[in-house]
Order: C-alpha cells, then structure tokens, then sequence
C-alpha cells in the first residue's frame, strides 16, 4: 500500500510522508474531546468520534481501509467493481489521484494542511459519486460487515486487518500487532459467534 503512495509507485513523493504526519495529527486531536468534534467536522463524519483508544481506532480504521482499497484498485483506467459506480467510476491510478491532495512539502506543512489533504485524499475512494453527505465511521468502511462475517466464517486468517502496520519509516501508517489466531478467535467469537 505504502509503496503506490511513494514515487516508485507513481505518486507524489511526498505521498506517504505527509499521510503518516496527518494519521499523527489526527490521533493527537483525538485526546480531547473538543479535538475529536472538529476532526469528525472536518472528515466529515456522520456522528462525532470517541477520544482516546476507540478514537483512534475508528479513525485509522477508517483511513486505512481506504488506502487499502485504493492499492487493491490501483490499475492505469477507471474502474467500477471494486469502488465507484458505473456513472462515477474511480479514477485510473487512485493512488496517484488521492496522492495528489498531499503533494506538498512536508519541512513547510501545518497539521491544518496535512488533515485537509488528507481529507480530500479519502474522498477518491469513499465520495467518488461526490454525492455522499457524511461518513459512518464506526462500520467497517470497506464493506460493511458482510465481509468481517465471511472472514470470520470461512477462517481466512490474513484478512483482518487487511494488513498489519510497523509505522513510519516502514510504511504509512501507525504500528499495529498482527494479528494471532487467538485475537482473530476472540473478535469472531464475540462478533458474530464462529
């Protein structure tokens, strides 16, 4: 994922740096309440994040996913199976495209900048139609739980979550655990009963 958001994947090359540095801002604003009622304003969020742990979580769920589906769908023409519809196709090179809102310098960035950026950038994959009015960011933002209950029942381990993140310089995103069969155990038993 990290890599289509770099200049070797095609992208601005100040891509994956300036995610990393509002994914930082963004957890920073979600400490305090008042931080988390203008991060849900400005992401456009239908109802206002929780601070702390669950906060983050939601948020960076919610940003990741949509890097995660861009790179899946990251092909050189539009395209509609993965995201998108018929009539508002994704663009040719998401990436690239949602890239394009965080091609600034970072030396020079306010975290007003950066979560800007960022927030245009998420509107590639999750406003493609341009139509949408708000965010749940609470469900599953890929697919709803359709596939959360077919991963869960099908015991397709690495699907959850898509990818586990070590953090900058690594890749863009935070530090995440892999998960174990134990964790994914706990969150199907608890999620769905399988």
């Amino acid at each position: 994922v990290t890599r289509d958001a770099t200049a070797a994947g095609g992208s601005a090359p100040t891509c994956s740096q300036n995610v990393h540095a509002a994914i930082e801002a963004a957890f920073a604003m979600l400490e305090t309440p008042e931080g988390a009622a203008q991060l849900s304003q400005l992401f456009g969020s239908c109802s206002t994040l929780p601070t702390g742990e669950a906060g983050r979580k939601e948020f960076g769920q919610f940003v990741q996913a949509a890097w995660d589906v861009m790179a899946m769908g990251d092909y050189p023409f539009p395209l509609d199976f993965m995201f998108g519809t018929p009539d508002h196709p994704a663009p040719a090179y998401p990436v690239r495209v949602a890239c394009g809102s965080l091609a600034f310098d970072p030396s020079t960035a306010t975290n007003a900048t950066l979560l800007a950026g960022l927030a245009q950038a998420l509107g590639v994959y999750y406003n493609v139609t341009k139509n949408v009015q708000c965010y749940d960011m609470a469900v599953n933002p890929t697919t709803g739980s359709s596939w959360d209950y077919m991963v869960c029942s099908e015991r397709i381990i690495n699907e959850l979550p898509y990818f586990h993140a070590k953090g900058w310089p690594h890749d863009m995103f935070w530090p995440q655990p892999a998960w174990t069969h134990a964790m994914y155990d706990a969150h199907c038993n608890a999620t769905w009963g399988v």
